[in-house]
């Protein structure tokens, strides 16, 4: 019955958040034996930015007073050397000050704050799935729905998530909250009266995108195509004009709060998902629906029409015709233009506000937009793209979709909702919703590969439509011209939606069963044995100078100070990489060695796969005659510390101390 709907979507999630929780830990603990490892290993296993990010929960939980742990956070001289940088404004480790508050309570129960840290962090992934499960159920209104949206996800678990074993990366966090974010739009979307706003369902989506845009740093891209989606939602009369104000003004309330927390942060505040949705309010507020998108916008939905036409249309399938279709294209094409020009005075107005206050934190994220483009790239470009997850998606990604079933059960969803639309059958605003979020996410994964953490669960969403009513009418449609009963033709996309997912669970079941019994062996040992080397030999106040991603890992494991970190997202960091990488170019190496003294290293380490790395550099320069390989015939520098062999003969890692001028 209507009633036990909600308790049993409820139930269903929550099993799910069970089943997830349990399955994160169990990757864990497969690939890397968690359970076993002593706190070298651990910490030596949190690569790049994952270290730096840790670091600061870490080293919360162990300082003596709240007010320290606030001094830690806000003026923390360590990460960025000789520089004081404030933390909570530039880094987005706001999840790391709350569960360090929380641990230091006592009251978790755990011995360790890393298991606390990494059991938390799966109970937050486990939401995701949940997420994901409750969406399905409100896409198909059935609980099948969201059976089979969470089957694809647990068949697509690697390529859906990383929060199993990369636990401290921002994604971590900020997946999870998107995607409840989503599931409370489609609670509004499936709950919500047009003629009122669900200001419950409104605070509930502000605070999950408050929390989202709070833990990730990349929030405004996404939340930027959500606006996009509202709009357009209302502009193809799906939404009321009260309704997407108040979602807008929910998602620009977030932004803001945000921007404070994070001390005013410019990249927040400046966003291009703030300019968006402030837009878009003053245009909705100034130009009515009907002038920007014609005299009919704003009457009555099908749903208000009538229960006539309801019936109508579950006793016959659905109709259309020449003069309605072409009602509709040059309803579509004109919201298109409109969309183009609200887009295009949100970009400027974004744009002449950076330049007015010299703001140019996020412009490397358009540096690599134009580089993708164009090949044109400067420094910061090569070393994102030198990156897998930054290119485009790869070939084996993609295949992967599609050896799983996902990928065409997918697509054909997609095809069959778009041609629904263009024809001018009534689709509903939720699954209107769901694809343009969906096309979104499959644009930026495609961009960005290390985006597909957002386009694989939202395959698993879309599958779920296939159960759903309109997939139900359009085979209706195509069915009443082959002479096939409407209430058995509706049957065909549901016998289909089944089919595909059998033809899924073959690779599927063989996924999780290899899974199930994984068992991997992780050991760095020249890294454990550099930051041992680096707390028993240097003084406790040393300061350390190396590729970005190592100097986070030194930063942690030995607790010692650095001066370049991998989060690139401010002005004076990027200057500061690039910098620091001068030594593998071919520089001067008395050069080199000054700039270092200039920023107060007292020494550098040299990873010999980074000296020799052709991508690290803007030029073509031999490994002969970079700076790194030459440090060891320098006078003013002297080798401390050598450790492992490379297959080029040299020093996998090798520390050069400054000596006195």
């Amino acid at each position: 019955g209507a009633s036990r709907w909600p308790l049993s979507v409820a139930a269903g999630a929550v099993l799910v958040v069970i089943i997830a929780y349990w399955w994160h830990g169990l990757q864990l603990e497969g690939l890397r034996w968690w359970s076993t490892r002593d706190q070298d290993m651990r910490f030596t296993s949190l690569y790049s930015e994952q270290s730096m990010y840790y670091r600061y929960y870490e080293r919360a939980v162990h300082k003596q007073s709240f007010p320290e742990i606030w001094r830690f956070f806000t003026a923390d001289s360590d990460i960025q050397y000789p520089d004081v940088v404030n933390a909570l404004q530039r880094y987005n480790v706001y999840p790391e000050l709350f569960l360090a508050l929380i641990y230091r309570t006592g009251l978790t129960g755990y011995k360790q704050p890393i298991d606390f840290y990494v059991h938390v962090v799966h109970l937050i992934g486990s939401l995701t799935p949940a997420a994901v499960f409750v969406v399905g159920c409100l896409l198909s209104k059935r609980i099948a729905g969201g059976v089979i949206a969470f089957t694809y996800f647990m068949f697509n678990f690697g390529e859906a998530t990383r929060a199993a074993w990369s636990f401290p990366l921002r994604e971590a966090f900020g997946n999870p909250f998107w995607f409840c974010n989503i599931a409370a739009v489609s609670l509004l979307l499936t709950t919500g009266k047009r003629n009122r706003v669900a200001w419950g369902l409104v605070s509930l989506y502000t605070l999950c995108t408050l929390c989202f845009a709070l833990s990730w740093q990349f929030a405004q891209f996404t939340l930027f195509t959500q606006a996009v989606a509202f709009f357009v939602l209302y502009g193809l009369d799906k939404l009321s004009k009260a309704q997407v104000q108040a979602l807008l003004a929910g998602q620009s309330l977030a932004t803001i709060l945000v921007g404070i927390l994070q001390f005013f942060n410019t990249m927040t505040l400046n966003s291009v998902a703030l300019s968006t949705s402030i837009t878009m309010l003053m245009v909705n507020s100034l130009v009515s629906g009907s002038t920007l998108f014609g005299a009919t916008h704003g009457g009555p939905s099908e749903k208000e029409k009538g229960k006539s036409k309801k019936e109508e249309s579950e006793t016959s399938p659905p109709t259309t015709n020449s003069k309605s279709l072409l009602a509709h294209f040059v309803h579509l094409v004109r919201l298109v233009v409109v969309l183009a020009v609200v887009i295009s005075l949100s970009l400027a107005f974004k744009f002449v506000v950076a330049k007015a206050c010299a703001i140019d934190d996020d412009g490397h994220i358009f540096d690599i937009f134009r580089a993708k483009l164009t090949g044109i790239g400067n420094f910061h470009t090569k070393l994102y793209l030198k990156q897998k997850e930054y290119n485009f998606m790869d070939e084996a990604t993609l295949w992967n979709a599609v050896k799983s079933g996902l990928f065409p059960s997918v697509l054909g969803t997609v095809v069959l909702v778009v041609l629904s639309v263009v024809a001018g059958f009534d689709v509903s605003p939720l699954v209107v919703y769901h694809i343009l979020q969906y096309l979104a996410a499959l644009l930026k994964a495609g961009f960005i590969m290390r985006l597909k953490l957002f386009w694989t669960p939202y395959n698993c969403i879309i599958s779920a439509i296939m159960l759903g009513p309109e997939a139900a009418d359009f085979t209706s449609y195509i069915g009443s011209f082959f002479r096939i009963p409407s209430d058995k033709s509706k049957w065909i996309s549901i016998s289909l939606a089944f089919l595909l997912l059998a033809y899924a669970s073959q690779d599927g079941y063989k996924y999780l069963h290899e899974e199930y019994h994984k068992e991997l062996e992780w050991f760095h040992e020249d890294l454990q044995i550099l930051v041992k080397w680096i707390r028993e030999s240097t003084p406790i106040d040393a300061v350390f100078s190396c590729d970005m991603g190592l100097c986070a890992q030194i930063n942690l494991a030995s607790d010692r100070t650095v001066t370049n970190h991998p989060h690139y997202e401010s002005e004076d960091i990027r200057a500061r990489t690039k910098e620091i990488y001068r030594m593998y170019q071919c520089e001067p190496l008395e050069d080199v060695i000054q700039s270092f003294r200039d920023l107060g290293t007292d020494f550098i380490v040299v990873q010999d796969v980074a000296c020799r790395d052709k991508r690290m550099h803007g030029q073509d320069c031999p490994y002969s005659q970079r700076a790194c390989a030459n440090f060891k015939r320098s006078s003013e520098l002297s080798l401390v510390f050598a450790q492992g062999r490379s297959r080029q003969g040299e020093n996998r890692y090798a520390v050069y101390r400054i000596e006195s001028p």
